[in-house]
């Protein structure tokens, strides 16, 4: 359940972090507005994002993969920003020598160029998700925090590293995986 969540969420965060931290790279009025509600979403407590979620859609799955994606999202913008503005102005020159059009240039020159960089942010998406999912437990959401969760109550310490073990192993599995792909 856990990894399934993981599976669900990351793509979802990253393809809507990306788009946002090419949107604010394009248009310096949308950066000034995200740009400040990201870092407020940073700041705001995990359990914060839990409050909101389940008044608007109950406990359960659906709710904890929501307040997942809008947990792990805001790093990925920040990322997507800071590798599209880091790309050498000689590379983006070239792109527009070479006769490319906006959109060219955006998929064929500065994403390739600044591909390692943003797959940090895809890395961040990975482990915040994880942090959600593990927490978003205690809305419904089952796996491996619902574990940890259920061995905490008991005072089962046994169940809580076995729990735990299980969480760092997916934890560092996908961890590689992602830094294998770049």
């Amino acid at each position: 359940i856990t990894l399934s969540s993981i599976i669900i969420a990351v793509p979802i965060g990253v393809i809507f972090g990306l788009f946002l931290g090419i949107a604010c790279y394009k248009s310096k009025k949308i950066e000034h507005v995200i740009k400040p509600v990201l870092s407020l979403m940073q700041t705001i407590p995990v359990f914060a994002y839990l409050v909101p979620i389940l008044v608007m859609f109950g406990f359960g799955p659906v709710s904890a993969l929501i307040a997942t994606v809008i947990y792990a999202m805001p790093p990925m913008v920040h990322t997507t920003l800071l590798a599209l503005k880091s790309v050498d102005s000689q590379i983006k020159d070239f792109g527009l020598i070479a006769g490319c059009t906006n959109r060219q240039l955006m998929w064929k020159v500065l994403i390739p160029s600044s591909k390692s960089t943003i797959m940090v942010g895809v890395n961040q998406v990975i482990m915040l998700s994880f942090n959600m999912v593990i927490i978003a437990s205690m809305i419904g959401a089952g796996g491996l925090g619902y574990d940890v969760l259920t061995s905490l109550r008991k005072l089962d310490i046994g169940g809580g590293i076995e729990s735990g073990l299980a969480i760092v192993i997916l934890a560092v599995a996908l961890d590689r995986l992602s830094q294998a792909y770049v």
